[in-house]
């Protein structure tokens, strides 16, 4: 996955409204059950990767493989989150409609990247739809 991270990370910023940075984040494989320990308090879910802004890294999930552009997408998303914090955009302690917005803009720009590829989207829609009832 390291291998496309450059390449992945100005796909990101091009189409997003987030200028390029110099930096990367880091990019570290995890397993599956690390991740839903992480991010599902240890119940089965479907978290395949999220963003550190502390350590900059991206965790995601050692089952993805680079060659695949549904994997792609998801690194996509993660580089959001990263742009975003590198641009100062999150706010120290956002309200749920703040990280509703920036987790919305997320999957609009993994959207955008999977159009870009000729990939279905739906499953994307779905969970933008969703995220509308996330702070009630």
């Amino acid at each position: 996955m390291n291998d496309i991270l450059a390449s992945l990370l100005i796909l990101a910023s091009n189409f997003s409204q987030y200028e390029p940075v110099s930096s990367s984040p880091i990019l570290t494989p995890q397993s599956h059950q690390q991740l839903i320990t992480t991010l599902c308090q240890g119940k089965e879910c479907n978290a395949l990767a999220y963003y550190d802004d502390k350590s900059q890294t991206i965790f995601y999930d050692e089952r993805l493989k680079a060659s695949s552009t549904i994997a792609q997408g998801f690194i996509v998303h993660e580089l959001v989150h990263f742009l975003q914090h590198q641009h100062s955009v999150v706010p120290d302690n956002a309200s749920c409609e703040e990280r509703i917005s920036l987790e919305r803009e997320a999957y609009q720009v993994q959207q955008r990247f999977l159009h870009s590829r000729h990939m279905n989207t739906i499953e994307i829609t779905m969970a933008v739809k969703m995220l509308s009832n996330a702070c009630q």
